[in-house]
């Protein structure tokens, strides 16, 4: 009976807290199609930054910095600023400034890298993972050929380091 109520909850919770959002809410789970455009100065700063960053890496740098500037991440704030949850283009979300969702800044910061023209789609993979009891969206990159790093702007701001994931995720759990 027990093991029935707990089978019961945690199938309740799986559906709750990782199916439900990845359907919802565009570009939580899977790569949407970015809509909208952002300032031409932007755009311009972006071109900039890859024509003088000497790496791939060189060039995030320079782009996370760029955006670390605009927003800003808070935990549970996602519970203050649900209706934000379902707004997806880049200009709208630009034009807002303070907060914004993980899953936001991160397609924001894929906006931002593609236009500097030193990244493609193949060289960003949207990866989730369970930070304490909901689902965190942060982005892999490929600076390399076989060399990725974990980028994370919502950590960052939250005083993480380019490459670690926030505290509570899934994985830290296991790190040694």
């Amino acid at each position: 009976m027990i093991w029935t109520i707990i089978g019961i909850f945690l199938l309740i919770y799986v559906m709750i807290m990782w199916l439900l959002p990845k359907v919802f809410f565009e570009n939580l789970g899977w790569k949407s199609k970015i809509k909208g455009r952002l300032p031409k100065k932007v755009n311009e700063d972006m071109h900039r930054f890859g024509k003088e960053g000497k790496t791939k890496e060189d060039v995030l740098d320079k782009v996370i910095n760029y955006e670390l500037k605009r927003f800003y991440s808070k935990y549970y704030q996602y519970a203050n600023e649900f209706v934000l949850f379902f707004r997806n283009n880049v200009r709208h979300l630009w034009e807002k400034k303070g907060f914004l969702h993980c899953h936001q800044q991160n397609l924001i910061l894929r906006y931002l890298l593609l236009e500097t023209g030193r990244f493609t789609e193949q060289d960003i993979k949207i990866r989730e993972t369970v930070c304490y009891i909901g689902l965190h969206q942060y982005l892999q990159i490929r600076v390399e050929e076989k060399k990725w790093i974990n980028v994370d702007p919502f950590a960052m701001r939250l005083n993480h380091k380019k490459g670690e994931l926030l505290k509570g995720s899934f994985e830290n759990l296991f790190k040694k």
